[in-house]
């Protein structure tokens, strides 16, 4: 559950810009999602990294109470709610959730029947495949589309390796995170490029199909 908090407020914090903090939880989420043991006490936190005054606080509230009330009013409020559904779209980020929000849009109705709106070239197929975009993706889909990702790679740089990362090898269905792979070449160490960068072209190849 801290964890899960912690996404929602990280979330909240990016939907205001406000780098630090959305930093800053985001790290926290990684260091309790990485735990191989559940937290149930304030006190086993304490020599964890990248746990500041804020995040403990949360921790301790949702100890105590089960829940964290801070995050039940954010999810709760329709700014927070109307952000989340329109970044869901693939090539929308937070300006334009903004823009679309202060312009009194709340749904995607709104936004794809109001013609003074022009979507580019990446919105319009994030609103075309949100539903495929948006489903869990299972471990021999991600195998799949990594064949599909090795082989495009190949043809460009062969020396280049495509490494599948994140929790796929489990097995589990999921989300697709941002750097699900990782594109590596051995003439720049240590540099990786996600995938995230070059989804909206494959978003345009598997479209156009």
């Amino acid at each position: 559950m801290g964890a899960d908090a912690f996404e929602v407020l990280a979330e909240s914090y990016e939907f205001n810009n406000m780098e630090g903090p959305c930093l800053a939880f985001r790290r926290a989420t990684s260091v309790l999602k990485s735990l191989p043991w559940a937290v149930r006490c304030l006190g086993a936190t304490q020599d964890l990294p990248c746990l500041g005054q804020h995040t403990k606080k949360v921790i301790e509230e949702v100890l105590q109470c089960g829940r964290s009330f801070e995050v039940e009013e954010l999810l709760s409020d329709e700014r927070y709610q109307t952000f989340k559904l329109f970044t869901s779209v693939f090539g929308v980020g937070p300006k334009t959730a903004e823009k679309w929000f202060c312009r009194g849009l709340r749904s995607f109705s709104d936004i794809l029947t109001d013609h003074s709106i022009h979507l580019n070239r990446m919105q319009q197929s994030g609103f075309l495949h949100h539903g495929d975009i948006s489903r869990a993706v299972s471990a021999a889909e991600a195998r799949s589309l990594r064949r599909v990702i090795d082989g495009a790679v190949h043809c460009v740089t062969p020396a280049a390796t495509v490494a599948l990362t994140g929790g796929f090898h489990s097995g589990m269905s999921r989300h697709v995170p941002q750097g699900a792979f990782d594109l590596t070449h051995p003439h720049s160490p240590g540099s990786t490029l996600s995938l995230i960068k070059t989804q909206h072209s494959l978003l345009m190849h598997f479209g156009s199909g």
